[in-house]
């Protein structure tokens, strides 16, 4: 992504820029703006960059910004499409930290559900290109652990699936092929999340199990009577996170976060 940036070195540097703002150049109204979408690959409501970029456009964002975890590679289609559009393009990051002793005393940061834990985000980042060793060992540690965690999760569920009933065959593999295949990314850049995983049981669902038999399979895969209809693809992976994936159901596995201090110096 060597020429990924080169637009905002293009600018001027910020005594340059300082001196236009203050003999009155730059825009005369501020533009509107959204400074936090995901994209794929990572869990998103977009389908991809171009999707995102287009409806922005269509809302009127002069300046949109983006906060993917992990992996920056697909901030270089970001910038191609953004300034296509006319938008200006925001980097960002998002890193989740847990501060343990916040956690023992039933503190809440900015997640209302988990006291102790913390989304750090990173406005206007410009060192994702290439990162230093210490961004880079930092990175790996939380990539690393998340791949793990989701792993199992991944074949506690499908472990029990298969005990009632319903072979998935799904492992993490399965599930980030499936992600490639349906936002058409590099399966080296996918870091699954929770939302991917509720999402392929939810897509093996709806593929395989009949209409007549669902409620019957569901009310014994998740211990309780499901309230979601076949058809309701958001409402069933939501149901399949609460009933099995969530703290103190069958196929939770402890998150394993930086703490605050490594958040904020990656």
């Amino acid at each position: 992504m060597s020429d990924c940036l080169q637009f905002l070195l293009d600018l001027g540097d910020v005594e340059t820029l300082t001196l236009a703002a203050a003999q009155g150049g730059g825009l005369e109204v501020r533009p509107s703006f959204n400074s936090h979408v995901h994209f794929p690959p990572n869990f998103s409501a977009f389908d991809s960059v171009g999707q995102a970029t287009d409806m922005a456009a269509d809302q009127g964002i002069g300046v949109l910004g983006t906060g993917n975890y992990y992996d920056y590679s697909i901030y270089r289609d970001f910038v191609t499409l953004a300034q296509a559009k006319g938008i200006f393009p925001l980097f960002g990051t998002e890193i989740i930290a847990l501060d343990r002793d916040l956690l023992s005393r039933g503190v809440r940061v900015n997640d209302p559900g988990n006291p102790g834990k913390i989304y750090v985000c990173g406005k206007g980042i410009t060192a994702f290109e290439v990162p230093n060793k210490t961004a880079t060992d930092l990175l790996a540690t939380i990539r690393h652990g998340d791949e793990k965690r989701i792993s199992t999760m991944i074949d506690r569920m499908a472990e029990i699936f298969k005990q009632c009933g319903l072979d998935t065959q799904l492992n993490s593999q399965a599930v980030i092929d499936r992600v490639a295949k349906r936002h058409g990314c590099d399966p080296n850049t996918i870091v699954l999340q929770e939302r991917h995983v509720a999402q392929a049981f939810q897509q093996i669902i709806s593929e395989r199990v009949d209409i007549n038999v669902y409620l019957d399979m569901l009310q014994t895969i998740f211990g309780s009577e499901p309230n979601s209809t076949l058809d309701d693809a958001v409402g069933l992976q939501n149901e399949i996170r609460s009933f099995l994936m969530k703290a103190g159901k069958p196929c939770f596995v402890p998150e394993d976060f930086v703490d605050l201090h490594q958040a904020s110096t990656l």
